[in-house]
């Protein structure tokens, strides 16, 4: 199978191609952090929760 020539590309589009990905990149941060956040408290509650002491 023959490969297709690949053309260079030049530092304004890869510059482009990188501000697309960290614009997605940032449009998601709050969901990220918040799903971080809510994980943390689910484990801290779970420590909480199954602490020998607390079923005493």
């Amino acid at each position: 199978m023959a490969t297709l020539p690949t053309k260079a590309i030049t530092k304004s589009e890869l510059n482009s191609r990188n501000d697309k990905a960290a614009a997605l990149r940032y449009s998601r941060r709050r969901e990220i952090d918040q799903r971080k956040a809510d994980k943390a408290l689910r484990d801290q509650l779970r420590e909480v929760w199954d602490d020998p002491l607390h079923l005493a």
